[in-house]
């Protein structure tokens, strides 16, 4: 029964990871493809203010031309060059960024073949005025050739500017689609991130009751180890202090042994000075050295035991250290456990 939910659960989790998977695809595509749409809505809006541009600078040539025909003066032929200069890089750059649809196209053609027209309609009247023909000046200018023309090219450019509106307007509601298509995607992708949740939840809940009983049973078994590490080494010290006691009593036998020998030697020495000195005798040479050897090795002992003992003073203080330090790591579970 265990195997069986444990199944069903990992399949759940498996369905719930791939449809999110697949939403976040979708929502990854839709993004992008509303970024694109973005990006189309503002070479629009570009393509929109270069056909204004391109007219406003039609009207600043014809600007100029007028107040140059009426005053005489090259002063008023600047707003005119300067916008003869722009108009040809305005075109070049409405033609490289208008959309490729062939009534745009066509349109876009005939903007430009009237902007030419109009540009040489007033410069020929510019020359005549230079040249002093006032009449045949007048003449072009009441032909109303140079309104026919601003007519048309403002037809045309309103053309590609409701072209261009259309365009907008069809971005707009490509992206309020994607918008929406998005926000359902978002939505499904959040319900499934909360299936995902529950069954994550629910496992993890599961896993964390059998951690729980794993680490009692594992503190339980670790309570019993050190129970019986410590009887074991309270055996082992009672061993050790054992040894250390009979290894002590058969050093002080050799010690007292030792020293009887040489007390030995030291009271004959003296005894036999005390008769030999009673007799008037003073060849007793040998018996003081005797009894000063004696001494000597019985010194040299003394400093031998004194050695040994600090030394194993000083050994049995970092036993005890030790012992400490490791009665302390193994009192700490966790600590022991890392």
């Amino acid at each position: 029964m265990s195997f069986i939910f444990k199944t069903r659960s990992l399949v759940a989790l498996f369905v719930a990871l791939a449809f999110m998977l697949g939403s976040i695809v979708a929502i990854a595509g839709l993004y992008r493809s509303q970024s694109q749409d973005r990006d189309r809505a503002r070479q629009t809006i570009d393509i929109q203010l270069a056909l204004a541009q391109v007219f406003s600078l039609l009207q600043d040539a014809e600007t100029g031309q007028r107040g140059f025909l009426l005053t005489g003066s090259e002063a008023y032929l600047k707003p005119f060059t300067e916008a003869t200069t722009a108009l040809e890089r305005a075109l070049t750059s409405l033609g490289a960024r208008l959309s490729a649809t062939a009534e745009q196209a066509h349109a876009f053609g005939e903007l430009q073949g009237l902007t030419r027209q109009k540009l040489a309609e007033l410069q020929r009247t510019i020359a005549l005025k230079r040249q002093g023909k006032e009449s045949e000046t007048l003449a072009v200018v009441n032909g109303n050739e140079g309104k026919e023309l601003m007519d048309r090219a403002r037809t045309i450019i309103g053309q590609l500017q409701d072209g261009q509106n259309a365009l907008l307007q069809e971005a707009d509601r490509s992206v309020d689609r994607e918008r929406f298509l998005t926000e359902i995607g978002i939505g499904l992708a959040l319900i499934l991130a909360l299936m995902l949740a529950v069954i994550v939840l629910r496992d993890a809940t599961r896993q964390h009751a059998a951690s729980l009983r794993t680490n009692a049973e594992l503190k339980a078994a670790y309570t019993r180890t050190l129970e019986e590490t410590r009887r074991r080494e309270l055996a082992e010290e009672h061993l050790r202090q054992s040894q250390k006691m009979e290894a002590i009593g058969q050093l002080t036998g050799g010690l007292a042994h030792d020293f009887n020998n040489m007390l030995a030697v030291i009271i004959g020495s003296m005894n036999l000075l005390k008769i030999r000195l009673g007799r008037g005798d003073t060849n007793v040479d040998r018996f003081i050295d005797g009894a000063l050897e004696a001494a000597s090795r019985a010194a040299n002992l003394t400093h031998r035991l004194l050695a040994f003992f600090a030394a194993t003073a000083a050994g049995a203080d970092r036993d005890r250290r030790q012992s400490f330090r490791d009665g302390h790591v193994r009192a700490d579970p966790q600590h022991a456990g890392r």
